[in-house]
């Protein structure tokens, strides 16, 4: 049996790449990735700032705590301040009675409609950004008026 060196050495040479390759494809996908920074920059990441809003004593930052202050002031009676809880055209203000308002909506949704149970309403200043609405607009309820569809939204 004739013995060739050349042949032995090209083929313990491939084995040998090919142990590197698959040893430093294992390593660099079991190994977490850390960032540097670069030479001379000194600053950390910071976490992106968050909006403060000023406190709102009727909790209308939210979608949630909206439509829960419009219920206990309905269940209160207290139209006057259940209108507070709606978004009115402020040109409207003037011609509209926002009591009368908060009130035609307790009966809309009393007759003909539903508001989303609590825990689907946003609890995020935001609202739900995954919704298909504009991002000022929540959805927290439906509505059926003479076979038509309303959709109530937050504002």
């Amino acid at each position: 049996m004739l013995f060739n060196i050349k042949s032995l050495q090209q083929n313990l040479g491939l084995k040998f790449l090919l142990f590197c390759f698959w040893t430093v494809l294992v390593l660099t996908i079991t190994t977490p990735a850390k960032g540097q920074l670069l030479p001379g920059d000194t600053t950390e990441s910071t976490p992106a700032a968050v909006p403060s809003w000023p406190e709102d004593s009727l909790g209308r930052r939210t979608p949630r705590g909206a439509v829960e202050g419009f219920i206990q002031a309905v269940a209160n009676n207290n139209y006057n301040k259940a209108a507070q809880y709606l978004s009115l055209n402020p040109l409207s203000q003037d011609t509209l009675d926002g009591g009368v308002l908060a009130m035609a909506m307790q009966r809309l949704l009393d007759q003909s409609g539903n508001l989303y149970a609590y825990t689907f309403i946003s609890d995020e200043p935001a609202g739900k950004m995954n919704d298909g609405l504009a991002p000022n607009l929540e959805q927290v309820g439906t509505a059926t008026v003479r076979g038509k569809h309303l959709n109530f939204c937050w504002r």
